[in-house]
C-alpha cells in the first residue's frame, strides 16, 4: 500500500472519529436531565372545633329602688322575691330595713312592700342605682342630707295605696305596673348579651351566715338558695316562696 493511501485512510478514520464523539458531545447538551419534582406535602388541617362560648341574654329596665320595711308586723313582706338586688341596713331600734332594686321587665304585676320611709344611706344607695326611689317619707334631717342627691321620690297616692287588712305604718304598698306607669314614656328594654366568667374558687363550702344586727335582731342565711331564718321562724312569703336569695354579698 502505498504512503499516500495509507494517509488517507487515517484522515477518513480520524474525521469519523471526530463526527462521532462531536455529534454525541452537542446532543447531550441539548438534552438537558430531567427534573425531578419535589412532592408537595399537604398540611392537614387540624379540624378543631372551636368552643361556642356560653352567651346569656339579659334584658334590663330603667331601674327603681323602694324601701321595704323589715318590722315584725310588716311581715310577711311582698315583692321581694322579684327583685335584682337586696339591701338591708341596720336602722333605729335595732331593727333593719331593706332597699329592693328592680331593672327587669314584668308581664305579670306583682305588689311590693311594705313602704317605708327613707333614711340617708338609702338615698345614697339609691342614687348609685339610678336615683328614682319609692318611699312613705323621711324626717327633716333626711331631707336636708339627701338634698343634694337629685333623687326622684316616688311618694304619690297615685302610685301607692293602704291595705286596709293591715295596720299602720306597715300597710303601704305599691306595685311593678304602678312603678313602670310612674316612668312612663322614659320606660325602656335594654337588651345585653354577657359571657359569664368562671373565678377560681379556693377555701370550703360555707353552710351558713349568720349576722347580728343588733340584741334583738339577728339573721341567718343557710345554703340551699340561702333560706332566710329571722326570729326562729323561716321567712315565708305570699306566694309559699321560701327561697330569698341565690348569691349574697357581705360588706
Amino acid at each position: 500500500m502505498s504512503k499516500i493511501k495509507k494517509i488517507l485512510i487515517l484522515i477518513l478514520v480520524s474525521v469519523i472519529l471526530l463526527t462521532f464523539f462531536t455529534g454525541r458531545f452537542f446532543r447531550e447538551e441539548a438534552e438537558p436531565p430531567p427534573i425531578e419534582e419535589e412532592e408537595e406535602e399537604i398540611e392537614e388541617e387540624e379540624d378543631e372545633e372551636e368552643e361556642e362560648e356560653e352567651v346569656i341574654k339579659v334584658e334590663k329596665v330603667n331601674p327603681i329602688t323602694v324601701v321595704i320595711n323589715n318590722h315584725s308586723s310588716a311581715r310577711p313582706q311582698s315583692g321581694l322575691q322579684q327583685a335584682s338586688r337586696i339591701y338591708e341596713f341596720l336602722v333605729e331600734g335595732g331593727m333593719t330595713r331593706f332597699l329592693a332594686v328592680y331593672d327587669t321587665p314584668s308581664n305579670e304585676d306583682y305588689t311590693i312592700g311594705p313602704v317605708r320611709s327613707l333614711r340617708p344611706y338609702l338615698g345614697v344607695k339609691a342614687a348609685e342605682h339610678g336615683g328614682i326611689v319609692a318611699h312613705s317619707g323621711y324626717s327633716h334631717r333626711t331631707r336636708e342630707m339627701i338634698r343634694g342627691l337629685g333623687l326622684k321620690e316616688i311618694v304619690s297616692s297615685k302610685y301607692l295605696w293602704r291595705d286596709s287588712s293591715r295596720r299602720a305604718p306597715h300597710n303601704l304598698y305599691t306595685s311593678i305596673d304602678k312603678l313602670h306607669n310612674y316612668l312612663g314614656d322614659d320606660l325602656q328594654v335594654e337588651k345585653n348579651e354577657i359571657i359569664p366568667q368562671e373565678l377560681a374558687l379556693s377555701g370550703e363550702r360555707g353552710q351558713s351566715i349568720r349576722v347580728e344586727y343588733s340584741n334583738s335582731m339577728a339573721v341567718e342565711m343557710i345554703r340551699d338558695f340561702y333560706q332566710r331564718h329571722q326570729a326562729e321562724l323561716i321567712e315565708s312569703f305570699p306566694t309559699g316562696a321560701k327561697d330569698l336569695l341565690r348569691k349574697m354579698f357581705i360588706q
